[in-house]
């Protein structure tokens, strides 16, 4: 067993073999890019009893060697994907219960047997060319994988990301390192695990939904520090949830994106006097930016769904005024909600969060 510390960035193939091979990337690396192929299936109950209790289960095959890994998602800085891990060795492409060392992980496995009916939903299919850096003190490995997940009933998407997985040290170097890649290229974060997108695929309606926040009170003896920290991962989760609903136009994750910009300010102007001025001021600068950004799609949200509804029921006599209206306020709707799809997509917005979360994590 081991935790797993990894942080996504996505971008075009190209763009990322390009950073894997720049300059920057020759002179921290240690020993030289190792390509295979991975073909990971994922295995479930029909019912997707492991996903709700928050487990992924899956075998990865390398030529002829077959590894079973057990994840559980463990708390941690909002902006890495944190994972405790059980590998082991098996002799196929079938789950072993009894290989899993952790006799907690087991019973969860076996619980009102469901081991004995899991089956292949979904697979990655992917060519990893992988290597070791050096950076800021820790030993990081850049994983390349490049490919698709395909579920089994026919749905598939492409895998074109970068894994920033911490081998040893500290977490920051991770931050740190995918700050200096965004230098490289328009990168930006992933949020989903491949695990994740493979659900999605496999049942739709687990497509992206607007998150909402995180209603947890707080110990009556916490710090000040420790109440800064927990409100700032509280609001950033907030915030990276509604990326993909916001990429994918959905009113309510613009809503939400909104709603944890101005979370996520007013806590900085909260603790206004324990925090370094020109530091909170310009990352409020920016988030502000961002929230701008989304005003006119949600005020254009709000008009078409609330008050034209209320224009026309109290106007029901005139047709045609009331349905020019309508028609008029759809199309600016569809223009505003367009201009901010790519928004959470940009490097300024992966440049925002990785420093935001990097001076977060130095305290």
């Amino acid at each position: 067993m081991h935790d797993e510390i990894e942080l996504k960035l996505q971008a075009p193939p190209t763009a990322l073999m390009d950073i894997l091979g720049s300059a920057f990337v020759s002179q921290v690396s240690v020993g030289k890019v190792r390509t295979r192929r991975l073909v990971s299936t994922y295995f479930d109950t029909p019912r997707h009893t492991l996903r709700k209790d928050g487990i992924a289960l899956r075998i990865r095959q390398f030529q002829d060697d077959f590894e079973q890994t057990v994840k559980a998602p463990v708390p941690g800085t909002a902006g890495l994907q944190i994972c405790r891990e059980w590998n082991s060795k098996v002799p196929g492409n079938a789950p072993v219960i009894t290989a899993v060392d952790d006799r907690e992980v087991r019973s969860i496995l076996t619980l009102g047997g469901r081991h004995k009916r899991l089956l292949p939903l979904f697979k990655t299919d992917v060519e990893r060319h992988a290597l070791r850096v050096r950076f800021s003190g820790s030993e990081i490995e850049l994983a390349l994988d490049i490919g698709r997940i395909e579920a089994g009933n026919g749905s598939s998407e492409p895998v074109s990301e970068l894994e920033l997985d911490l081998l040893s040290g500290e977490s920051s170097a991770v931050l740190e390192l995918a700050l200096h890649l965004t230098e490289l290229g328009d990168l930006n974060l992933g949020y989903l695990t491949k695990a994740e997108r493979g659900y999605a695929l496999a049942q739709p309606s687990l497509q992206p939904r607007a998150g909402w926040a995180d209603k947890k009170g707080f110990a009556h003896d916490i710090t000040v520090p420790g109440m800064f920290d927990a409100i700032l991962n509280s609001t950033l989760e907030h915030l990276r949830a509604n990326e993909l609903p916001v990429a994918a136009g959905h009113p309510e994750g613009v809503h939400q994106a909104r709603i944890a910009i101005r979370r996520l300010r007013v806590a900085l102007w909260a603790f206004r006097r324990v925090l370094p001025k020109a530091e909170r001021k310009s990352f409020n600068r920016e988030f502000r930016w961002f929230q701008r950004q989304l005003s006119p799609a949600r005020d254009w949200h709000v008009f078409v769904d609330e008050t034209v509804p209320t224009v026309l029921s109290a106007h029901p006599g005139r047709r045609a005024a009331t349905a020019r209206l309508r028609n008029a306020a759809r199309k600016e709707n569809s223009k505003a909600t367009d201009d901010i799809t790519g928004l959470f997509r940009d490097v300024r917005y992966t440049r925002l969060i990785l420093r935001f979360t990097l001076w977060m994590a130095g305290g």
